[in-house]
């Protein structure tokens, strides 16, 4: 089949599936499942939907195998979640080795578990200048524990401002140890002005 026809029947799929036409879209994805990434990502949505982990595995994992590189992130979660780490850490370093922010996160935490501290300081390293913002939280908690409060002040107003709230507790811990008030206050006001809990 060509590309172009490829690319056609996953898009009516796509406009089936989203109309609640869940057994046409199916009908559009598997002939084409096997060699495009949409059918294939489609017929994992499919096996999502009906509660079917073996068959969302499969399809998602030839979804990674033909080249989508964020498949290849919820492979190396699917497996390291049944237990599977060395599978998963094949599939997280080629997600990771395309720019994948999340697989290098997962890559540092899954090193860390297993006390491979060389790695995780090189993945949660990575990650964090790749701006994932749980990466950048870690990063400056691992500064803090060393006493180096600079750098986990920069890593964690970057947290922060990318979207994790908790790392605005430890900025104030931080600010607050070495006396600057004024940035305690200021974390609070931008706290109490987003409305956000810590």
């Amino acid at each position: 089949m060509q590309s172009d026809e490829s690319d056609a029947l996953f898009e009516r799929g796509r406009a089936l599936e989203a109309n609640g036409r869940r057994e046409e879209a199916e009908d559009c994805w598997r002939p084409i499942a096997e060699s495009h990434i949409g059918g294939a990502l489609g017929m994992a949505w499919i096996a999502i939907q009906s509660g079917d982990d073996e068959q969302e595995l499969y399809w998602t994992t030839r979804a990674a195998e033909l080249g989508s590189v964020g498949s290849m992130h919820s492979v190396g979660r699917m497996l390291s979640n049944g237990g599977n780490t060395t599978d998963a850490e094949k599939w997280w370093l080629k997600a990771a080795d395309q720019g994948n922010n999340d697989s290098m996160c997962s890559l540092a935490f899954m090193y860390k578990r297993s006390g491979r501290l060389d790695e995780y300081n090189y993945w949660i390293d990575k990650s964090a200048h790749a701006l994932h913002p749980f990466a950048m939280f870690a990063l400056g908690i691992n500064n803090e524990n060393s006493g180096n409060l600079n750098a986990a002040r920069k890593w964690l107003a970057r947290s922060w401002k990318a979207g994790y709230n908790l790392a605005a507790r430890h900025l104030m811990r931080i600010a607050y140890a070495q006396g600057d008030a004024a940035y305690v206050q200021q974390i609070s006001e931008a706290l109490a002005k987003s409305d956000t809990t810590i």
